[in-house]
Order: structure tokens, then C-alpha cells, then sequence
């Protein structure tokens, strides 16, 4: 029996989409002010340079949590785009924490991001032990394909959030600062079955924020 990936791509892809209506909690974060943290993802992809530092023209990052009753799980995302640069890659980090989900969207924040190395979600995005009960994935639109480091068989990558930290904005809102560095293998949505067209995201760092409240 061939397996139909594509048609699992879009089911899959599909799911997402619905459940960010569902529930969904996005955060504009407040305006650049001297002496605020520097949001960015940088890294290597396909031998160019990938900087999204936000601040600079046209470049925006936008936190948003929701509670996904499909997976029974709590999803942090940050998605860092270029409204101005034609062809500049759109980048979400996804983080999922099945373990803690009780109170509010925001509850949930200290328990999610925590020193350490992350679990790369596999394929199907969902737990198969306790060690998976709070997982990573990265997604990278070139506008070429779109990339995730969802796969189906492991491999060498790699997330570690470096440290995390906890900041009074110029706005007066909390929010949580998560440092993170990742090597990481991604895999095109079309063929993800075809590893001569997996592309490795290396010398990857990211700072990104999310609010407390």
C-alpha cells in the first residue's frame, strides 16, 4: 500500500489552521523603546544567511498562545515576517506542553519554557512517552516550500533553550525572555518521504517573548 503523504500534510496542516480560530491568544508586542530586549531568529539555510531581527523595516514578531482540544495540549508559537523584503522566509517556533494545561492561556509559561534541551516533535505531533510531553518544532516558509522539523525517523537535531528570563516591558507588562540556539533538519511538506530534498537549519539562535498575564 503507498502511503498518500501529501494527503496526510494537509490533514494535518489543516488541523492547525482550524484550531488557531478556536482558541487563540495573540499578543502585539509593544513598541521598539532604548533599552528593550532584541527579538530575532538567525541561522544558516541552503548555504544563505537567515537574519529576521525584529525592529528593523518591515520585520515583526507576534507571540500567541491557544489551548488545542485536538491534541489535548497548550501551544506556544512565535512568528517572526518580513512585510517589506519580497521572498524573506516566514519562521514559526511552536513549542506544545501537554503535561501542564490548567488556568489561563498564560498559566502555563514557566512550566513550557525551562532551561534545557527540547524534544523535537515527531511527525504526528503528539506524545508516545513522558519525555514528549513538551515538545519543539520548528517551521520555515521560503517561499519555495514549507519546511518543519516534524519527521518521520529521527535524527541529529538538536534545541536548547540556553536560558530564560523574566522582564518588565517599557509597556509595564511581564513577559518571558526564552534564548534558545538548534541545529535542525528540515523536512519539505510535498516529499517529506525524499531525504535528498531535506535542508539542515544550522548556527541557528533565537531570542524570542511571550507575556505573563
Amino acid at each position: 500500500m503507498k502511503i498518500q503523504w501529501y494527503k496526510i500534510i494537509r490533514r494535518v496542516v489543516g488541523f492547525t489552521i482550524i484550531t488557531l480560530f478556536m482558541a487563540c491568544q495573540k499578543t502585539d508586542l509593544p513598541p521598539s523603546s532604548y533599552g528593550d530586549p532584541i527579538l530575532f531568529v538567525r541561522g544558516k539555510f541552503k548555504n544563505n544567511t537567515v537574519d529576521l531581527t525584529v525592529g528593523k523595516p518591515g520585520i515583526h514578531g507576534t507571540p500567541s498562545i491557544y489551548q488545542d482540544s485536538m491534541i489535548n495540549g497548550r501551544i506556544y508559537n512565535f512568528t517572526l515576517f518580513d512585510s517589506i523584503t519580497l521572498f524573506s522566509p516566514t519562521i514559526n517556533l511552536s513549542f506544545v506542553n501537554y503535561s501542564a494545561t490548567n488556568g489561563s492561556l498564560t498559566a502555563d509559561i514557566d512550566s513550557t519554557f525551562k532551561p534545557g534541551n527540547k524534544v523535537i516533535a515527531d511527525f504526528f505531533n503528539s506524545p508516545t512517552n513522558p519525555f514528549q510531553l513538551n515538545t519543539f518544532t520548528f517551521e520555515l516558509n521560503d517561499n519555495v516550500d514549507y519546511y518543519s522539523s516534524r519527521k518521520i525517523f529521527p535524527d541529529t537535531s538538536e534545541c536548547k533553550i540556553d536560558s530564560v528570563k523574566d522582564l518588565t516591558w517599557h509597556d509595564g507588562n511581564i513577559y518571558k525572555l526564552v534564548y534558545m540556539s538548534f541545529s535542525l533538519m528540515l523536512v519539505p511538506a510535498n516529499v517529506p518521504q525524499d531525504s535528498s530534498k531535506w535542508f539542515r537549519f544550522t548556527e541557528g539562535k533565537a531570542t524570542i517573548a511571550f507575556p505573563k498575564k
